[in-house]
């Protein structure tokens, strides 16, 4: 029989904290700026598009039940007012109310990456799809630092994808 685990939430406030580390803005004159970052949860299996606002946006944490030797995901997104030179998301062990320790080492983020749809497929009716960006791949977090695809343009959506792994 495996062992049920019940899972952690991420609260919005430690979470937004951490997004706005690395978060830069500049107004019109070049200089610093106010960036103002909403951010939100969603289901983990609901794609949010990132130029799309139309969703029922939930509170910024992740709730997930899990048993041994399963991986979960939740999703955050958070939308900025301002362009977003650069964002990280860093990773620590989560204590549980019991005293239980969730290692950093079985939690791995994301980055999704957008791919535009600019024509709907023939006889697709579903209005909830539209043509426009849509959440396509998931980039690894130290992959998208590396490679500086950790950036957001003001007003867009973007989406960060954790996994929770229960050792065995």
């Amino acid at each position: 029989m495996r062992k049920s685990t019940k899972f952690i939430r991420i609260l919005s406030g430690v979470l937004a904290g951490v997004l706005l580390m690395g978060a830069s803005a500049c107004n019109d004159s070049g200089g610093a700026g106010k960036n103002n970052i909403e951010v939100w949860g969603a289901y983990s299996s609901l794609k949010i598009m990132q130029d799309q606002y139309n969703y029922e946006k939930g509170p910024a944490e992740i709730d997930i039940s899990m048993a041994q030797g399963e991986t979960e995901s939740g999703q955050i997104i958070f939308t900025p007012s301002a362009d977003v030179e650069q964002f990280d998301v860093t990773v620590s062990d989560l204590n549980g109310t019991n005293g239980n320790v969730f290692k950093k080492e079985n939690i791995d983020v994301y980055v999704q990456k957008y791919i535009e749809v600019v024509e709907k497929t023939e006889n697709q009716t579903n209005d909830f799809y539209p043509a426009g960006w849509y959440p396509d791949m998931l980039l690894p977090m130290e992959t998208a630092k590396a490679f500086g695809e950790n950036t957001v343009k003001a007003g867009k959506n973007q989406g960060i994808t954790i996994d929770f792994t229960t050792p065995d």
